[in-house]
């Protein structure tokens, strides 16, 4: 059985609850969810695994919710050529990928690889950052093979 209380105590719900989103048991199955995975999933993938944890969480709650995160920039979606959308949840104010645009293979890269240029950009312009994404996009390792093949 599934311990909601367990999901409550995470960031992501911690930081919902901050932002004046109640706790509910659906909104819990989500962020079960996206604090679990080690892949960025689309709206229904999480949903589905969601529902594992909570049967009768719906679609529409399920990606009404999604949506008031990246209202609250808790979850931000992460576009692939494709098209395809998957979400990801934005932690410690900023993320970094690398995408391949073939099969759209994810990499987060663990650090950030632009501190200095970011600094010095933003106090030239008098900006206060606080978060950015950096996403590359190029071809992986199997992808790049394949081509040569």
């Amino acid at each position: 059985m599934w311990d909601y209380r367990r999901a409550a105590s995470q960031p992501l719900a911690r930081a919902m609850a901050e932002r004046g989103l109640r706790l509910t048991r659906p909104r819990l199955a989500i962020v079960q969810v996206l604090s679990q995975c080690a892949r960025h999933l689309s709206a229904n993938e999480i949903w589905q695994a969601a529902r594992e944890l909570y049967e009768p969480l719906g679609r529409a709650t399920a990606f009404r919710t999604l949506n008031q995160m990246v209202k609250l920039g808790l979850v931000r979606p992460l576009y692939l050529k494709s098209g395809e959308q998957r979400y990801m949840v934005v932690a410690g104010g900023h993320h970094h990928h690398m995408v391949c645009i073939r099969c759209g293979t994810t990499i987060e890269l663990p650090d950030c690889p632009l501190p200095d240029t970011v600094e010095r950009a933003a106090e030239e312009a008098g900006f206060q950052i606080t978060g950015h994404v950096v996403e590359f996009f190029g071809l992986c390792r199997d992808c790049q093979r394949k081509l040569e093949d």
